[in-house]
């Protein structure tokens, strides 16, 4: 695992810090006189002077906005992982255009990335989060992220911003979790496919923004969303599930509509724990799955959906299933299979060993 260094800085104004590109040490920016600058306004009320760039408002380093043109004057790139907690500290990278390393800024305590107007690039994972954040707006530059992408634990209400980043393929992992306010994907609608895997839960959004996601390479794990519609539209264009598929947790869910065009899961298709769960019509179309895991969805008395399903490695199917028609084509479960009632199984289905 990658090692990173906690950067703790101070800087004056908004423009490159004053040293070379930066090497992942600490860093600390300190008055003529060697003493750390008080940047807050009572003291440059007191003192009537103006950060040391002469900017002509009077405003904290984390107040600044960059502009384009702020950019190509102050642009700078850094070596190595870029972690900072503080808005303050994070002033010391405004200008940063790219980041070699990681870019950890999931403890940040600031309301926003005033800062990162003018960063494109990150050839390593990225990690936002704040349970003060509120504003993402800053990072509309960010164009290639090398690794994974997390947002996790905030208050912002939409991801617009990202617009710019989620184009075409994305090569890593994408989490979006935990953003109680999170109301809208829409920045992901110029998504065609993720190499690892997509976690979309614990947030209110629902799905609409990724109709153009067409497969995943890794697992996809959806749950516990607050969503009123019920249901999964917003997914209509996956097709192809790499890893395991996890529908779970998700109190208002009745339906899989919005996977009528999922034809395989290369993993688990798991169910699980979804109370007002009762049709899988949707999955009409799936034709290969490796196993399916169906348990904790009290309303659920039937499988009808899974008639395309002809083997699997293991199969678990709860209690409150009444009938199997579902598995009409299943004729095989290679290792493991549980039901509750054993004479519900199939005719014609062959049990291991």
């Amino acid at each position: 695992m990658i090692g990173y260094v906690l950067v703790t800085v101070a800087v004056h104004g908004c423009g490159k810090p004053d040293i070379p590109v930066g090497d992942g040490s600490a860093m600390l920016w300190e008055t003529a006189a060697g003493e750390p600058e008080d940047t807050t306004q009572e003291a440059k009320e007191t003192a009537g002077t103006v950060p040391e760039t002469e900017t002509e408002t009077e405003t904290e380093p984390n107040e600044t906005v960059l502009t384009r043109l702020d950019c190509e004057k102050l642009g700078f790139d850094f070596a190595g992982d870029l972690a900072v907690t503080k808005a303050e500290e994070l002033s010391a990278f405004a200008g940063v255009r790219s980041v070699s390393g990681s870019v950890r800024l999931y403890w940040f305590e600031g309301e926003s990335y005033t800062g990162l107007e003018c960063l494109e690039r990150v050839d390593g994972d990225v990690e936002f989060g704040g349970r003060y954040l509120n504003d993402i707006s800053a990072l509309g530059a960010l164009r290639h992220v090398g690794g994974d992408f997390l947002l996790s634990g905030t208050l912002v209400t939409n991801v617009d911003a990202l617009d710019p980043l989620f184009e075409g393929e994305f090569d890593g992992f994408i989490q979006i979790s935990y953003n109680p306010e999170l109301t809208s994907l829409g920045a992901l609608s110029g998504l065609t496919s993720v190499t690892g895997a997509l976690a979309l839960t614990s947030q209110p959004s629902g799905y609409f923004g990724l109709e153009t996601i067409r497969q995943v390479g890794g697992s996809v794990y959806l749950g516990n969303l607050r969503y009123a519609a019920g249901d999964l539209r917003g997914l209509e264009g996956l097709e192809f599930v790499g890893g395991d598929l996890d529908i779970s947790l998700t109190d208002p869910l009745t339906s899989l509509a919005g996977l009528d065009n999922l034809r395989e899961v290369g993993g688990t298709l798991v169910l699980g724990g979804n109370p007002s769960l009762t049709d899988l019509t949707a999955l009409r179309n799936l034709e290969r799955v490796g196993s399916v895991d169906i348990s904790g969805n009290y309303m659920l008395t039937n499988v009808d959906g899974l008639e395309g399903i002809e083997e699997l490695q293991n199969l678990t199917i709860n209690s409150s299933v009444e009938n199997l028609r579902g598995l009409s084509g299943l004729r095989v479960v290679h290792d493991k299979f549980f039901m509750s009632d054993p004479d519900r199984v199939q005719p014609g289905l062959r049990q291991p060993g």
